[in-house]
C-alpha cells in the first residue's frame, strides 16, 4: 500500500472535477506559507478523524459505518475545505470550496502535497544521515 502512495510523490499536477464536470489542473508544489496553512488544517482533521477512528471497527461493514460517520462530521468537512481554500485559494472562485467541488475530489488535490512533502523530507533526512 505504502509503495503504491509513495509512487504518486512526483507528481507535479493533479486534475479535478467540480460537480459540473469543468476539470481543473492543480500545481501540487505549493509556496512555503501556503503550505503551512494547508497543512496546520490537515493537522486539525487527522486529529479530528482519530478520535473517530479509535472506535473503529476494523471488519468490511465497520469499515464502511466509520468512513459514513467520519464523512458526516460536519468539523472534519470543514477542515478539509479549509485545508483545500488554503492549497488552492481562488481555485473556487468566489465561492466555497465545499459547494463546487466533491470530497473525493479535494482529498486527491491535497493527498500528493502530503505524500510529496513524506517523499522529500525522507530523501533529506536520509541524505543527513550518510
Amino acid at each position: 500500500m505504502m509503495d503504491v502512495v509513495m509512487s504518486h510523490a512526483d507528481v507535479d499536477v493533479v486534475t479535478i472535477r467540480d460537480i459540473e464536470g469543468r476539470e481543473y489542473q492543480l500545481r501540487c508544489a505549493l509556496p512555503a506559507r501556503r503550505q503551512a496553512e494547508a497543512f496546520r488544517a490537515l493537522a486539525r482533521l487527522v486529529q479530528g478523524g482519530l478520535s473517530s477512528l479509535e472506535t473503529a471497527d476494523a471488519s468490511g461493514a465497520g469499515l464502511v459505518s466509520t468512513l459514513v460517520r467520519l464523512l458526516g462530521d460536519q468539523k472534519l468537512v470543514e477542515e478539509l475545505g479549509r485545508s483545500f481554500g488554503a492549497a488552492f485559494p481562488g481555485v473556487a472562485g468566489e465561492r466555497d470550496p465545499l459547494d463546487v467541488f466533491g470530497l473525493e475530489e479535494m482529498v486527491a488535490a491535497l493527498a500528493p502535497l502530503v505524500v510529496r512533502m513524506l517523499k522529500r523530507s525522507g530523501i533529506a533526512f536520509g541524505q543527513l544521515k550518510q
